[in-house]
């Protein structure tokens, strides 16, 4: 039996509007800010998955990736990045490997009030509830990636695919996520402070337990950073269309998100420092 359509009220098409609107809007900002000016650049975008579905379903990566071109564009001031990762953090954990990127960089004091500001908005939002459910919330984190963590594009997710465990796809997250802030590290005392944030940026990919199509937009700020003006590789991401499901990847659609990302960081990573540096320089 189909199930009965109900009709849809203006009190839901309205928000629903609204907030897909401001989803693209913080999307535009995003490469705004990041010195992009290619209208090309923004069309290929568009067509990206993880960009239709930060927008359709309205999640935080779209903000997050605002978030994220914040950090980079004032870097050499305090308040912005501090503001921007202290929220960004508070609104989704995965982002703390920024966290090795400011502290390595030297940006000790933006460092201290990022962690102010997601501490005060954390607690904010629990005080907000009456602390309801606190407790339990850690155990239920957990819980969750359990359920979810096998059925992701995680590492997690390409290892039960693979039929290798959840203990190999727990080892190999841990492995390649550490040798990525360990890179981070290193570039950071190096003075390549693109190619460590790019790091950075990789590390909450490659450490988080559960990964969905939209976390990949965080890629889109070292891309806009590196190549503010259209290439082939702002194409590269409409790959992911093979895997379109939001959720429970199947077969080879398990791994293309890995494969994109690997091709995406490589192609970044491999830029001589001093390239590196001129574009981020005419990003800014």
């Amino acid at each position: 039996l189909q199930p009965a359509l109900r009709p849809v009220g203006l009190e839901e098409v309205v928000p629903a509007a609204l907030t897909t609107l401001l989803m693209l809007i913080c999307l535009g900002l995003t490469l705004r800010v990041l010195g992009v000016r290619d209208v090309r650049c923004y069309a290929a975008v568009l067509l990206w998955v993880p960009t239709v579905g930060g927008y359709l379903f309205s999640n935080l990566s779209i903000p997050l990736a605002l978030a994220l071109a914040v950090m980079w564009r004032y870097r050499d001031v305090v308040w912005p990045p501090a503001i921007a990762l202290g929220l960004a953090v508070s609104a989704k954990l995965l982002l703390w490997p920024l966290f090795v990127w400011t502290v390595m960089t030297r940006r000790m004091r933006a460092t201290l009030l990022a962690i102010v500001v997601g501490v005060a908005v954390t607690l904010g939002a629990w005080a907000a509830i009456g602390f309801d459910g606190l407790q339990g919330y850690p155990d239920l984190l957990r819980r969750l990636s359990e359920i979810q963590a096998e059925n992701s594009y995680s590492f997690v997710g390409m290892a039960a695919t693979l039929g290798l465990g959840e203990t190999v796809g727990q080892v190999l997250t841990f492995v390649l996520g550490g040798a990525l802030l360990v890179w981070c590290a290193v570039l950071a005392r190096a003075g390549d402070d693109f190619r460590s944030f790019t790091c950075a940026v990789a590390a909450t990919l490659a450490l988080s337990p559960i990964v969905w199509l939209h976390y990949l937009l965080a890629l889109m700020v070292p891309l806009a950073i590196a190549r503010p003006r259209f290439s082939a590789l702002w194409l590269l991401p409409i790959v992911l269309w093979v895997s379109p499901k939001p959720g429970y990847a199947e077969g080879f659609q398990t791994f293309a998100p890995a494969v994109v990302t690997a091709i995406l960081l490589a192609v970044l990573l491999a830029r001589p420092a001093q390239r590196a540096a001129a574009a981020a320089a005419s990003a800014a």
